[in-house]
Order: structure tokens, then sequence, then C-alpha cells
């Protein structure tokens, strides 16, 4: 929860990004896995509060398949995969981790052709999302790089307490410095 805490407060306020503090403990438990010395320590303080290995290793993976799990009309859909370039290998004991443990998939891309490996990874996200988030990466984030720590979210439920249509307000929306529009808000107008 501290973590999630302090995360959300040190993301920029002038970026349009929706960061899930969970999505961000799943990648760094992936990497957690195969971490050493200060760089493991390091992951092991944020995500767990220097629990054991083991213990780290049961607690997400009990997350993650708890995240899975449907319950009273919460529905949430995981994508979690770990993409290497071809010219690389990952040890089949990590692997075997990750995809038994936190349901990722593991595959090799070539990395020499970006636009490719850019649609293939977008094409799980949306498959594993059920097509809810389509664009997640791009080719200049595969330029340059030898492995890929995908994670993402999307989570739907209902409100406990639904606003009625009439409670549907138009206010001014600020999608850049200089752009607005305005977009319907559910609540109540604050003077």
């Amino acid at each position: 929860m501290e973590f999630g805490l302090n995360m959300l407060r040190q993301s920029p306020v002038n970026e349009q990004l929706v960061v899930s503090p969970l999505s961000v403990i799943f990648a760094l438990a992936m990497v957690h896995a195969r971490a050493n010395g200060k760089t493991k320590t390091q992951i092991n303080r944020v995500i767990s509060n220097g629990a054991t290995d083991d213990d780290t290793v049961g607690f997400y993976s009990n997350l993650a398949k708890d995240t899975l799990t449907p319950s009273n009309g919460v529905q949430m859909r995981i994508a979690n995969a770990f993409f290497l370039d071809k010219n690389f290998t990952i040890e089949s004991q990590y692997a075997d981790t990750i995809t038994g443990k936190y349901a990722a998939k593991v595959e090799a891309l070539d990395f020499g052709q970006t636009r490719e490996t850019a649609k293939i990874i977008d094409a799980f996200v949306s498959k594993s999302t059920e097509g809810k988030i389509k664009d997640i990466i791009t080719e200049d984030a595969v330029s340059g790089a030898f492995s890929i720590i995908i994670n993402a979210i999307y989570f739907n439920a209902k409100r406990e307490h639904e606003f009625s249509k009439e409670s549907i307000i138009n206010r001014t929306f600020y999608s850049t410095e200089n752009v607005q529009k305005q977009v319907g808000n559910r609540g109540k107008q604050v003077d």
C-alpha cells in the first residue's frame, strides 16, 4: 500500500498516463525472481518489506491467482509477459518461475524488427485484456532493448453507489495545457 501511494505521489501530473501500483508490483516481482545483490535487496524492500524470497514469490503468486478469479461482479484481465530479443536466452528456471508463479508469457522475438515486435506485444496485451487495452508499446520502446517486461491490467466493476444520469455535469477537461473540451462528469457541481 505504501509503495502504491509513494509511486502515485511521484507520478508526473502533466502527462496523460494511468499507472496501476499493482501492475508495477507484478513487473517488479518478475524482476525480483532473477535479481541478485543490491538490486534484489532494493526490490525486496519495496515490494515485500524484506520478506524471504519464498514468501515473496508465494504472496505475489497467490495475488496473481486471486486477481484472475472473478468475484462479486469484478472483472479483471491481466497481460503479464517477459519478451526477450531472440539473440539472447532466458534461464529455464527463471522462465518456469514467472510462467508458473506469475502466469506470465515468455517469448523470444526479433527486436531488430521493432515495428513487428511492437505489434506482437500489442496483440498479446489486446488479447489478454479482451481488447480493452490495445496500444501499450511503441517501436521506440523496442529499439535498443534486449528484453521487455509487460504488465497491463484491465479492471471493471460496478460502483457501490451508482450515479444517476441526472448527476452528469459538463465540465472543462484539459487534455493538454492549451487544449480543453467539455466532458460529462458524474458527481455534484462544486463552486
